[in-house]
């Protein structure tokens, strides 16, 4: 109850400056996203790379047209091997991503982990859960596709 994990992998098929380069630049983050989540950034984005403390705030429609300020906080980068980002204020108590990329044959492999609490105690995990869940895994599935539009196998 209450903390929930996610877990996504995806090899892309490109070389880790390309791929850095993409994930790296918050601009892109849109491109992402579905559409039907309306997600905007509003905050200026001083650097077109990500760096520890920078701060993000955006606008986003997680479920049922309700929108939502979402601020998050790139807490650590390395560069071409991990960054993570933290929501300071949001929809959830609690959202923690960390984002990896190796180098693998025929290129990149990308792992993402997700830790997350929808918060409501045992009425959000008993209600909410299983919802919130196939939410986020809906918006991984289409991260996937989107990103095997944009770097297509080779």
């Amino acid at each position: 109850m209450g903390i929930h994990y996610f877990k996504a992998s995806q090899t892309v098929h490109a070389p880790m400056d390309k791929v850095w380069d993409f994930f790296s630049s918050p601009a892109n983050l849109k491109i992402i996203t579905p559409p039907e989540m309306k997600f905007t950034i509003i905050s200026e984005v001083s650097s077109e790379k990500i760096f520890p403390g920078q701060m993000i705030e955006y606008y986003v429609t997680p479920v049922w047209n309700m929108r939502v300020k979402w601020i998050t906080k790139i807490s650590d980068v390395r560069t071409n091997e991990f960054f993570s980002d933290e929501q300071l204020k949001g929809p959830y108590k609690c959202w923690e991503h960390k984002h990896f990329f190796k180098e693998i044959e025929g290129g990149i492999e990308m792992l993402d982990e997700v830790k997350y609490d929808i918060g409501y105690g045992m009425v959000g995990d008993k209600l909410l859960h299983s919802f919130i869940r196939r939410k986020i895994e809906t918006i991984f599935s289409f991260r996937n596709k989107k990103i095997t539009e944009i770097f297509p196998t080779q």
